[in-house]
């Protein structure tokens, strides 16, 4: 009996997946969640799915290389791992309440805050342009003074259908 060599690739072998945004590379998640989702959720959800996935997988190549690190080097570097593992979380169930919102009760608040935190947290642009656009900004004093929000400002905060 012979004993396969480990160090040729063999063609059946599982191809690697690092740096792979699973979203982007799998039409099966983006399918699952048309399933879930009202119409226009998928548009408005993509640049969020794509930002999450893409920090996850940020995260997870720096706690990889933890081990190799200094105590002292990890210590600095697990905030900021937390931080944005925090916000993360945070804005991915915050979309998920308010898209519940949205859908059940036509309220627009929910999902409004939800965009522009992730917005801010997820996918800020880099400096020194502002996270947050002017016309996005027009809807904070509503949200800070709990007046009604309409659905039409969701159109101005993901540039897509109310």
């Amino acid at each position: 009996m012979s004993v396969p060599d480990r160090a040729s690739p063999r063609s059946d072998a599982m191809p690697t997946t690092r740096g792979t945004n699973f979203y982007l590379a799998d039409p099966n998640l983006e399918f699952v969640c048309a399933t879930v989702m009202t119409a226009e959720d998928p548009a408005r959800a993509r640049p969020h799915l794509v930002a999450t996935v893409a920090t996850i997988a940020d995260l997870r190549r720096r706690v990889a290389a933890w081990p190799q690190l200094e105590a002292a080097e990890r210590e600095l570097d697990a905030r900021p791992v937390a931080d944005a593992l925090y916000h993360a979380l945070a804005g991915t169930l915050l979309l998920a309440e308010g898209q519940t919102l949205q859908r059940e009760r036509q309220r627009a608040r929910k999902l409004l805050v939800a965009t522009l935190y992730v917005k801010r947290w997820l996918r800020p642009p880099p400096a020194p342009v502002s996270a947050l656009t002017a016309r996005e900004c027009e809807w904070l004093d509503a949200i800070v003074d709990w007046a009604p929000i309409p659905a039409e400002a969701l159109a101005a905060v993901t540039g897509g259908p109310s």
